[in-house]
């Protein structure tokens, strides 16, 4: 049995191993793939954390005060399950 899966890496995404040949994803794979870099990977909560801390740190939004690191992380959350979401 092959594995068809997309390989997904937590910081840049998907991509096509070197020796993989090229072919386009069909509506099931485009749907689970967008799933797998939108949702179930550990990867992406580790990266929205760490823009969040950033954001936290470097006061991106001063109004909404000191402690708004709740606040951040959804933010960081909405804007990367938004973001992923236009791309697909």
């Amino acid at each position: 049995m092959v594995d068809t899966t997309l390989p997904v890496n937590w910081i840049y995404g998907a991509y096509i191993p070197k020796d993989a040949p090229f072919q386009p994803l069909s509506g099931e794979q485009r749907f689970k793939l967008y799933l797998r870099q939108t949702y179930t990977t550990p990867g992406i909560y580790v990266k929205t954390a760490l823009f969040s801390i950033h954001d936290q740190v470097n006061e991106s939004e001063p109004d909404w005060g000191d402690g708004s690191a709740p606040t951040r992380i959804m933010s960081q959350d909405a804007l990367r399950s938004v973001g992923s979401s236009f791309s697909y």
